[in-house]
C-alpha cells in the first residue's frame, strides 16, 4: 500500500514538473505576446496552479 501511494506521488510531481519546463519553455521561446498572455491567462485560470 505504501509503495504505491509513494508511487502515485513520484507519478505525480514528475508530470508536474514536466509541465512547469514546457511553460518555461514555452515563455522562453515566444517574443511576440500573444503566447505569453494565453500563457498567463491559462496559469491564472488553472485550479491545480493555485497554492
Amino acid at each position: 500500500m505504501s509503495q504505491n501511494g509513494l508511487f502515485d506521488f513520484t507519478t505525480l510531481f514528475i508530470i508536474f514538473n514536466l509541465v512547469l519546463l514546457a511553460l518555461a519553455a514555452g515563455q522562453d521561446t515566444s517574443g511576440r505576446g500573444d503566447i505569453n498572455k494565453s500563457g498567463e491567462n491559462y496559469i491564472s485560470s488553472s485550479p491545480l496552479l493555485r497554492f
